[in-house]
């Protein structure tokens, strides 16, 4: 197996430093070893506890061996985490594209009673607000390791486990390996000719300042008219001197029709929140409203057809128009 980057340090030191080979020291010396020379060369986590194991090799004879374990008891769930949709997604105007109440957490009813959402569509600071929440509540912090990437995960067939290799050179070892990461994970670079020549600052929405940009006085130009563009368009807009957008195919862009949530409606949802949650689970994309038309478009007369489109367009909900009927 291939050792990580703090084992293959240490060791390197260890030959450099003319130390005795960890075999054939005591566990005790070995751990003031290892520990003396991890704080020298700022790598790898201290250790804690060493056992001293005996292991049978392939012609049946016996080695000597230490197993260095980090301080602290073992976890049971280790999450890697380096931001995420609302961590990075800070452009003006980013806010989620179904209803705030549906767009929840659903494993604690008590947590689905308490949060009060305020708008119709949360915007990109309230999400985020609500995601720390959640994980100080429910004292998450402690299982997350915070701006780790992990590298490669490779999978040992004899052990039957992954072994998950960090860009901060730990290794874990685990039974389940779970890769959370979603389809749009990785921001995409610009990749357009003469973008290395441009003068002046250029933005990814993927991956906005935390600080935010004041376009007050400038002229901006937008590539693309994507999700991202059509919230943030307007809002830069509102500062910049001269806009200029960029676009190859239109996209089909509907009202949302956002507006503060009042609090009859936000108690009539909580009061409901089991059986709507049951929906959730049977509905497309968990999407619950409107239900989706049985009929196709061309049973019904013209008249009732433009009555549809309408009361979609007007509905502000993501998937209105697709469910007027059955073969939109």
């Amino acid at each position: 197996m291939t050792l990580d980057i703090a084992s293959t340090a240490f060791l390197a030191q260890s030959a450099i430093s003319g130390a005795p080979a960890l075999h054939q020291v005591s566990v005790e010396e070995a751990r003031l070893m290892y520990t003396a020379m991890a704080a020298l060369s700022h790598e790898g986590p201290q250790m804690d506890r060493i056992e001293e194991v005996a292991i049978t090799t392939a012609d049946e004879s016996t080695i000597r061996a230490h197993v260095l374990t980090p301080p602290g008891p073992s976890k049971s769930v280790i999450v890697y985490y380096h931001g995420g949709t609302w961590y990075w997604n800070r452009y003006p105007g980013a806010r989620c594209d179904l209803e705030s109440m549906a767009y929840s957490y659903s494993f604690s009813p008590e947590l689905e009673q308490e949060w009060r959402w305020s708008e119709v569509y949360a915007t990109q600071p309230e999400i985020l607000n609500y995601v720390e929440h959640v994980a100080q509540r429910f004292d998450l912090n402690k299982d997350i390791n915070f701006d780790t990437r992990v590298k490669r995960a490779v999978y040992d067939e004899d052990n039957q486990q992954w072994l998950i290799y960090t860009d901060t050179g730990e290794v874990v070892a685990a039974r389940y390996f779970i890769m959370a990461t979603g389809c749009l994970s990785v921001s995409k670079d610009l990749d357009i000719p003469g973008t290395d020549t441009l003068q002046g600052p250029s933005y990814v929405t993927g991956l906005w300042p935390h600080e935010g940009v004041d376009f007050t006085g400038q002229k901006v130009a937008v590539i693309g008219t994507g999700s991202s563009a059509i919230q943030s368009i307007p809002l830069i807009a509102e500062q910049a001197t001269a806009m200029t957008i960029y676009q190859r195919t239109p996209a089909y862009s509907m009202p949302a029709k956002n507006r503060p949530l009042d609090e009859d409606e936000i108690a009539e949802i909580k009061a409901n929140y089991p059986s709507y949650r049951d929906e959730q689970k049977l509905a497309a994309a968990a999407i619950v409203d409107p239900p989706r038309s049985l009929e196709s478009w061309h049973m019904v007369d013209e008249e009732e057809r433009a009555h549809r489109y309408d009361a979609a367009w007007n509905a502000g909900l993501l998937i209105a128009m697709q469910s007027t009927f059955n073969d939109i």
